[in-house]
């Protein structure tokens, strides 16, 4: 999948969202004018929705004529992996958790970070409650071969196991102190020993780094996309998550998981 598939994903989604916010605010006009109300009462019922519609129509179309500008990105020949290179272009997907397509520099997608279960029940139940229950999300390749996997427990600010694909322990994520405005956080290996530290600078950047010589491992930044690649994405907020030079494959999975708990409370 590219960029631009991408796009035309979400355009789909907002179709959807248009249609449905239309049949439900007819239904409730044809509801209400039977049930008694006169023709003005019953439009007044259905305004909330009316209103929906013309933001949906509105969003699709800017949409549309957005993802005309986008080139076709050039297929890989080889599968895509996000451990392998140091940047990566961050794009989410609706789903009742956090669903994270990993994209390349070049618009090609590498990898995603979501939900290990996928059923109707989690739709169906509200996001603020879910976000306090266990969840097992999957990091996987473009194939979507699992390259590591990350057991959050009961509570928002709740552990994190982190686990390769071979069921080994990498290491423990905890959420620790707020100093100041600013949010803490670190990962200790399987002897409790701590090893990296992150550190949320402000809403939209965080860095993780070394905790014994402060080597800086991972940058997520938001809104500072380089004007090269806006060719392949629309937003220019689009986050661009960046691994330094030397960064372990290890290092990199420990990476995705500061990601997954910096962002699993946003949007999707």
């Amino acid at each position: 999948m590219t960029t631009k598939h991408y796009y035309q994903k979400i355009h789909s989604i907002y179709t959807a969202e248009l249609v449905a916010y239309f049949v439900v605010g007819l239904l409730c006009f044809l509801f209400a004018w039977l049930n008694g109300f006169d023709i003005i009462l019953a439009a007044c019922v259905t305004c909330p929705f009316i209103v929906l519609v013309l933001f949906s129509i509105n969003r699709n179309f800017r949409l549309k004529s957005r993802m005309k500008k986008l080139p076709e990105a050039k297929v890989a020949d080889e599968e895509g992996s996000p451990l392998t290179n140091s940047q990566y272009f961050l794009g989410f997907l609706p789903a009742p958790t956090l669903h994270m397509a990993i994209f390349s520099p070049e618009g090609n997608l590498v990898g995603s970070l979501k939900d290990k279960r996928e059923n109707i029940w989690m739709w169906i139940i509200p996001a603020s409650l879910l976000i306090f229950l266990p969840r097992r999300y999957i990091l996987s390749d473009s194939n979507g071969h699992v390259l590591c996997e990350y057991r959050s427990h009961f509570g928002l600010n709740g552990d994190i196991e982190i686990l390769t694909s071979e069921q080994e322990q990498l290491g423990r994520y905890k959420q620790s102190k707020q100093l100041g405005k600013k949010s803490t956080s670190n990962v200790a290996n399987p002897y409790g020993i701590r090893q990296y530290g992150g550190e949320i600078l402000h809403g939209s950047e965080f860095i993780v780094e070394q905790t014994y010589d402060k080597r800086k491992i991972v940058h997520y930044s938001c809104g500072w996309m380089p004007a090269y690649y806006s060719k392949h994405f629309l937003d220019p907020n689009t986050p661009l998550l960046t691994f330094t030079e030397g960064a372990t494959e290890d290092e990199k999975r420990i990476g995705y998981c500061f990601c997954l708990d910096y962002l699993q409370q946003q949007n999707h």
